[in-house]
C-alpha cells in the first residue's frame, strides 16, 4: 500500500503530463521521473514481499481456538463489523455526501477537459453525457427485451435517438449496451460469464495461492464495475487479462489421475471449436486494414487505390457495406452512375438501417438522374440530426434536370 500511494502521488503530480501539450521536452522530463518513482516503488513492493514471506509461513499456521471457528461466532463477528461500519458511515454523513455526488452525476452532463488543471476531472463526478447514452441503450431494449436489437446496432439506434449531433459508437456500458443490443438473453449470458470468473479468482483467493488469487478478484472487481460505466472494455489490453486468467483461474487443479484421462480427442474438438468461433473476428480483422486504406486513399482522390482495397475489404468479409459505398463513391467520381447505383444497393442490402447506405444511393441516384428524395428521406429518419443529409436536401431543389450535378455540390460521408 505505501508503495502504491507513493506511486500514485508522484503521478499525479506531474501536472505536465496532464495537459494538452504532455509530449514537449519538460513533460517528457517530467515523465522519465515518474517512470523512475514507479519503477522503484514496484522493486520495493517486491522486496517487501520477499521480506514478509516468512511471516507468510508463519501465520498460514495459526489456527483460531476451537469455539471461535464455530459457525454461530463467525457470523456473530460479521454482523458486528457490519453493524460497526453502518453506525460509523451515519455518524460521518455518509447517506448525505452519496446523495449530494449522486445529484452532482446527474446534474453533469458536460465534464470539461480544458482549463488550467484537467486533473480536476478525477474529482468531477459528472455523467459527462453517460446517461444520454444508456438511454438510448435502455430504450432499444425497451422495444425488443428479449433479443435486442442485434449485435453492432447500438451506433444504428444512437444516430436516430441522439439529443445532440455529436457521434458515439458505444453505448459506454457494457450492461447497458448489452441490453440494447441482445436483450435479457445476452445480459444473463454476459452476466453468467463474468460472475464464473470472478467466483473462480474468488476460489483461488482461499488457497495456497490467495495472494495472487485475492489480486485478481479485486482487480476482476474493478474491471466489471468499471465495463458498466464506459466502453474501454472493448480494448484487448483492457480485457483480455480478465478472461485468460479467467480461464485459468476457473480450471481444476491438475491431478496424475486426472492427466490420464484427459484423451487429445477431447482437446482436440476444444481447439477445433475455438478456431470456428474465431473465424468471424478474423475475418473482420482482416477486412477492416483494407477498408481503412481504401477510406485514405479516397480522401486523397486515388480511386485506383480506393478501389483496389476496398475489394480486398470486400473478399475477407463480403457481408459489410462500408466496402460497396467507397466502390459507389469512386464510381461516380468517374463518371459511372448506373455502376455506382448498382454498388449502392448492395450496400443498402447489407445495412438497411444503417443512414449512410441510404444517403450514397441516394447521391447515385440523383447521379443517373432518378429521383433521390424518397432515399434522402429514409436517411434523414435514420440519422434526423445528421447535418449533411439536411444540406444535401436543402440542395436538391425540385429541378429534376439539376439532380445530376448534385454529386458536384455536395459532400461526401468518405471525404
Amino acid at each position: 500500500a505505501p508503495a502504491i500511494a507513493i506511486a500514485a502521488a508522484a503521478a499525479y503530480a506531474a501536472e505536465l503530463l496532464a495537459t494538452e501539450d504532455p509530449t514537449s521536452a519538460a513533460a517528457t522530463a517530467q515523465g522519465h521521473d515518474v517512470a523512475g518513482v514507479v519503477a522503484v516503488c514496484a522493486l520495493g513492493a517486491a522486496l517487501a514481499r520477499l521480506t514478509l514471506l516468512p511471516l507468510d509461513r508463519w501465520m498460514s499456521r495459526l489456527e483460531l481456538p476451537a469455539v471461535l471457528r464455530r459457525p454461530a461466532v463467525r457470523w456473530g463477528a460479521g454482523v458486528v463489523v457490519v453493524a460497526a461500519i453502518a453506525v460509523a458511515a451515519l455518524t460521518l454523513g455518509a447517506p448525505g455526501a452519496v446523495e449530494r455526488e449522486y445529484d452532482r452525476f446527474v446534474a453533469g452532463d458536460d465534464i470539461s477537459s480544458s482549463g488550467p488543471d484537467v486533473r480536476s476531472r478525477l474529482t468531477d463526478p459528472g455523467n459527462n453525457g453517460r446517461i444520454e447514452t444508456w438511454r438510448v441503450a435502455l430504450d432499444a431494449f425497451g422495444r425488443e427485451p428479449l433479443h435486442g436489437t442485434g449485435a453492432g446496432t447500438y451506433a444504428l439506434e444512437w444516430d436516430r435517438q441522439r439529443p445532440q449531433a455529436y457521434q458515439i459508437e458505444d453505448g459506454h456500458s457494457l450492461y447497458a449496451e448489452v441490453l440494447g443490443e441482445l436483450g435479457i438473453a445476452g445480459l444473463v449470458l454476459t452476466a453468467a460469464a463474468i460472475l464464473l470468473i470472478l467466483g473462480g479468482f474468488a476460489r483461488r483467493a482461499r488457497g495456497p495461492d490467495r495472494v495472487v488469487g485475492g489480486a485478481l478478484f479485486a482487480a476482476g472487481v474493478a474491471w466489471a464495475l468499471h465495463a458498466g460505466i464506459d466502453w474501454d472494455w472493448e480494448m484487448p489490453v483492457v480485457t483480455a487479462w480478465f478472461f485468460a486468467a479467467g480461464g485459468l483461474a476457473s480450471s481444476a487443479v491438475a491431478t496424475a489421475k486426472a492427466r490420464r484421462r484427459a484423451r487429445w480427442i477431447g482437446r482436440a474438438a476444444g481447439a477445433f471449436v475455438c478456431v470456428v468461433l474465431a473465424l468471424l473476428p478474423a475475418r473482420a480483422f482482416l477486412s477492416d486494414g483494407p477498408l481503412r486504406a481504401s477510406a485514405r486513399a479516397f480522401v486523397k482522390g486515388d480511386c485506383v487505390t480506393a478501389v483496389d482495397r476496398a475489394l480486398d475489404a470486400r473478399e475477407a468479409l463480403g457481408i459489410r457495406p462500408e466496402p460497396y459505398i467507397l466502390l459507389g463513391y469512386c464510381d461516380l467520381r468517374l463518371s459511372r452512375p448506373q455502376l455506382a447505383l448498382r454498388v449502392m444497393n448492395d450496400a443498402v442490402r447489407r445495412d438497411p438501417g444503417n443512414w449512410e447506405g441510404h444517403y450514397a444511393l441516394a447521391i447515385a441516384q440523383a447521379a443517373a438522374g432518378r429521383d433521390p428524395r424518397p432515399e434522402l428521406g429514409r436517411a434523414q429518419k435514420l440519422n434526423p440530426r445528421e447535418v449533411l443529409v439536411v444540406q444535401t436536401r436543402r440542395l436538391l431543389g425540385s429541378e429534376p434536370r439539376s439532380w445530376p450535378r448534385l454529386v458536384e455540390r455536395v459532400r461526401l460521408p468518405a471525404d
